[in-house]
């Protein structure tokens, strides 16, 4: 996941992949991980889902500055929560 978070920061990967992604690998995550850190990490991603979602349903193809921030907080708090599994 941490690859995931830093592809999308670098550029290289548009948030409608790394929400996917992320769900996926959070799904992969409920057979292994402690039940309860999975759904904090299902909280952070939904948050992730939720700015998409604002966005496609506004029709725009790009975040507010708001959004953006928001994304970036959502991301790092990922990133210290993955070094915690």
């Amino acid at each position: 996941m941490t690859k995931l978070l830093e592809e999308y920061s670098s550029g290289a990967m548009p948030l409608r992949h790394l929400v996917n992604n992320l769900e996926a690998a959070i799904d992969a995550l409920d057979e292994m991980a402690d039940p309860q850190r999975v759904e904090v990490l299902r909280s952070e991603w939904w948050q992730l889902e939720f700015i998409l979602a604002t966005m496609l349903d506004s029709g725009r193809a790009m975040l507010t500055d708001e959004e953006r921030r928001s994304v970036v907080g959502t991301i790092e708090t990922l990133r210290v929560m993955l070094t915690q599994l």
